[in-house]
């Protein structure tokens, strides 16, 4: 996970996982597409709306820009 501190229309995160931890939700993910994540040793919690999938292959990938 990589975090980039900016202003609302600035700041970044990337998330990529893999592994048979990371429970996923089956493809096609459809927008609207609502992501939360939270950490579990201290609650701080962060999510995004997206309402467009810019994947390529939406069969395999989901690759948005926050609303």
């Amino acid at each position: 996970m990589i975090l980039v501190d900016g202003a609302a229309s600035e700041a970044r995160l990337r998330v990529r996982g893999r592994g048979s931890e990371l429970a996923l939700p089956a493809f096609p993910l459809t927008a609207p597409l609502r992501v939360l994540l939270r950490r579990e040793d201290t609650g701080q919690c962060w999510d995004s709306t997206f309402s467009t999938n810019l994947a390529g292959d939406p069969l395999r990938a989901f690759r948005a820009r926050v609303d």
